[in-house]
């Protein structure tokens, strides 16, 4: 719940869509009763880490320094859409005009999870964007991730 991390924010920005049954939140990690006062799902310690990426259609990042953390890549090597923080260091590895990159605040992010529930070609294209940063490397990291989130 620190500010760092961004559930609030994140929080307060999909409320809406919560509300109005457009999505349901999940979250990993935590204590399951740091989260009574909100409406999400809390897993807590995730111990299927490629069954709990499975079950989602995204994943959210909105922390503040964590930007580029292993939560983006084992999405993309689950075949899950990460929306990262923009920030130097996510446009530097994504390109300034990705799709995957939200501004760090209310609007931004509401816009794009109103964008990905509503907007068929959005969805394409967050595809294939993911598709593109997954053969970006010269190794097979994404095998490597799927094989280790399954031994998890």
């Amino acid at each position: 719940l620190s500010d760092r991390k961004g559930f609030t924010l994140a929080y307060t920005a999909l409320l809406p869509l919560i509300k109005e049954g457009k999505l349901e939140l999940s979250v990993a990690g935590g204590e399951g009763n740091e989260f009574n006062n909100f409406d999400v799902n809390c897993h807590g310690k995730i111990d299927s880490l490629l069954e709990f990426y499975g079950s989602c259609h995204v994943i959210i990042i909105p922390s503040k320094y964590d930007s580029f953390p292993n939560v983006f890549l084992e999405s993309l090597a689950s075949s899950t859409v990460p929306f990262l923080s923009r920030d130097l260091i996510t446009e530097d590895i994504c390109g300034s005009t990705s799709k995957l990159l939200f501004d760090r605040n209310i609007e931004s992010i509401h816009n794009v999870f109103e964008s990905y529930i509503s907007e068929e070609n959005f969805r394409i294209e967050l595809s294939t964007e993911c598709a593109v940063q997954r053969s970006k490397y010269d190794f097979d990291w994404s095998a490597s991730l799927h094989n280790i989130l399954n031994k998890r």
